[in-house]
Formats: C-alpha cells, structure tokens, sequence
C-alpha cells in the first residue's frame, strides 16, 4: 500500500515526492505487486484547516496516479471528510485521538476504505465488522489490565523509594 503521510508536504517538495511515489508504484508493478493507494487522511478533524490545504494537492495527484496506473485507491480522506460533515461535531474529534492519530472509529473507517480498496463488497465488510466487535473488546479488557499494572508499578516504585527515604534517616 502507498499512503500520502500527513507530513509529507514537510518532507519532500511535490515534484520529488511525485517523482518518489510514482517509482514506487511502478517498481512494484514491475515486480508483480498489486499495489493499493490511499489518500492521507483528514488533519484536525478541521477540513478548513491551512493543513489539509497544504495536503490537498498530494492527495490529488495520487488520485490521478491511481487512475493512471489503474491502481485500486482508497480514498480515506474522502471518507472522513464525509463522516466528519455526517456528525456535524465541529468542536470533538470523532475519528481520532488529537486530530491526527486514528481512535477506534477512525481505524474502521481505514479499515473500511482499504477493504472496498482489495474490492470487497458490502457482505463481506460486513462480516468483517461482525469479527471486530470481539477484538474490541478485548482491546479495551486488555487497555484496563495494562492500567492496573501500571498503577500497581507506580505504587510499588513509591513504596520503594519511601522505604529508602526512611532507611535512609536511619
């Protein structure tokens, strides 16, 4: 998969991170790989942001470069620039953590835009959502378990140093 980063425009000018993408996905061509192309997706959950103007036009060439080269495209900024409109929440971030990185929502509808990509149909994402529902909840078990420990890590450090702090005087 080829995916635009959300700080390409901050590492390489356009022309050489055209140049670079379009090697990439011709080399693998050329190496009997299918590749799949995904746009970056939405910055801050802010569509006007100076950001996602700054991303526009890397999203746009590789959209055209995926029409050109008949490569599947998984347009995600499209899609959350669609789910972003839909929820009309202008002052939460709904498809990510601090407007960047993906929460679980935001990592479905990544997920969800790459399947459509590889061409599944609509029955067999939804057998793949059904699947998730599980995995979710073994996510959040496993968020809980990794809390406690750290807590318990925390008090047991305190506890160590308050005892040296104590022998310490003595």
């Amino acid at each position: 998969m080829a995916k635009s980063g959300t700080n390409d425009e901050k590492v390489a000018s356009r022309g050489a991170y055209q140049k670079n993408i379009t090697a990439i996905i011709d080399q693998a061509t050329a190496a009997g790989v299918k590749p799949v192309m995904l746009t970056a997706t939405v910055i801050y959950e802010n569509l006007a942001s100076k950001e996602n103007g700054l991303l526009a036009p890397y999203n746009d060439f590789l959209r055209q470069l995926a029409k050109q080269k008949k490569v599947p495209m998984a347009d995600l900024y499209a899609m959350f620039e669609e789910r972003i409109k839909a929820e009309n929440k202008p002052n939460e971030k709904v498809l990510t953590s601090g407007g960047v990185h993906m929460n679980t929502e935001g990592n479905k509808l990544m997920a969800i835009g790459v399947l459509k990509a590889f061409g599944l149909n609509e029955t067999e994402i939804a057998k793949a959502k059904a699947a998730w529902v599980p995995l979710e909840a073994a996510a959040v078990e496993f968020g809980k378990q990794q809390a406690i420990a750290r807590a318990k890590a925390a008090a047991e450090k305190a506890a160590a140093a308050a005892k040296a702090k104590a022998n310490a005087k003595k």
